[in-house]
């Protein structure tokens, strides 16, 4: 896979997301593991295995246990089953074209009382929104939400239903805000009758999660009626 230009793109420490991990994890996977900054947020004590498709970010991943080039898939076979307590999806599901098989292989791999966490961003953010509306635009980039990587775009409702669908039970779900851009914020106040008429969940960026497994739901009635 092509490296992008922006070397920042896979050095996030995101301690958003690491806000949700539980107490006492012991072995992590984490998938995407861009140059392992993640990994930094964890004791060293910690067994980290990583998984990285772009070779160039993955040889920056210094400090984990393991890292495999590839995708989940590519490398599954060398990730031993029923082992992590936790894996992490930071900015991963969208970039999956075939997400219930890739989901199937997280599940085989994690514990029974594992976790998994991560984020996914929100299609439904204002700025996409405002952009599609006004402009009657949907310009890729080279990253965000319109990321010109990613080959799926969810809104809450639909990341909590494919989520289910593939086998998880959420204890986690919310999202990021916009930020602490004066502006922004501005911005937010002079459109707030619009907002109540379209939804809160536009002042959010990205969505973070924390799951565990559950039974798996083929059903899509019987899926959205649990995230209800």
């Amino acid at each position: 896979m092509k490296a992008k230009e922006d070397r920042s793109y896979y050095r996030g420490d995101r301690c958003d997301v690491f806000a949700l991990v539980p107490q006492g994890v012991r072995r992590v996977l984490e998938i995407g593991c861009g140059a392992g900054r993640f990994r930094e947020n964890f004791p060293p004590c910690v067994e980290y295995w990583g998984v990285e498709p772009v070779v160039e970010a993955a040889r920056e991943a210094v400090g984990l246990t393991q890292v495999l080039v590839g995708t989940l898939d590519e490398v599954a076979p060398s990730l031993p089953d029923g082992y992590f307590d936790l894996v992490v999806c930071n900015d991963v599901i969208e970039h999956i074209v075939d997400t219930r098989q890739t989901m199937a292989t997280i599940r085989a791999k994690m514990t029974d009382e594992g976790r998994l966490v991560g984020s996914l961003p929100n299609v439904r953010s204002v700025w996409v929104l405002l952009e599609l509306f006004f402009l009657r635009d949907w310009r890729y980039r080279e990253s965000g939400v319109l990321d010109n990587t990613h080959v799926r775009f969810f809104t809450f409702r639909s990341a909590r239903r494919i989520l289910v669908e593939n086998g998880f039970e959420i204890e986690v779900f919310r999202g990021r805000a916009l930020g602490d851009i004066w502006w922004a914020k501005a911005l937010l106040v002079l459109v707030s009758p619009i907002l109540c008429c379209l939804g809160w969940d536009i002042c959010r960026t990205q969505m973070l999660f924390r799951l565990r497994k559950g039974r798996r739901v083929d059903v899509c009635k019987n899926a959205a009626k649990m995230v209800e």
